[in-house]
């Protein structure tokens, strides 16, 4: 794939490698700034619930736009 000498899989392993820790230490950068406890780690399940709640937001105020039925849960179950 990669030809020898070139930006072959090592070659793309290592700009990878070194991507990851600019992140890193963006990352640091800014929890540093803000200070440890102005940090908070989502749980996968706090993550899903946002998600969820963003989502039945989202189809409430499209059936109160096109006055649709079923602002309560549009029929989905949610109610």
């Amino acid at each position: 794939m990669g030809n020898p000498g070139g930006g072959g899989p090592d070659g793309e392993a290592e700009r990878v490698s070194r991507l990851v820790g600019e992140l890193l230490i963006g990352l640091g950068e800014k929890v540093r700034a803000a200070g440890p406890e102005s940090v908070r780690v989502l749980t996968e399940e706090e993550l899903q619930r946002h998600q969820l709640n963003w989502f039945r937001a989202g189809w409430e105020e499209h059936a109160r736009a096109t006055g649709g039925e079923g602002t309560g849960g549009g029929g989905m179950g949610w109610d």
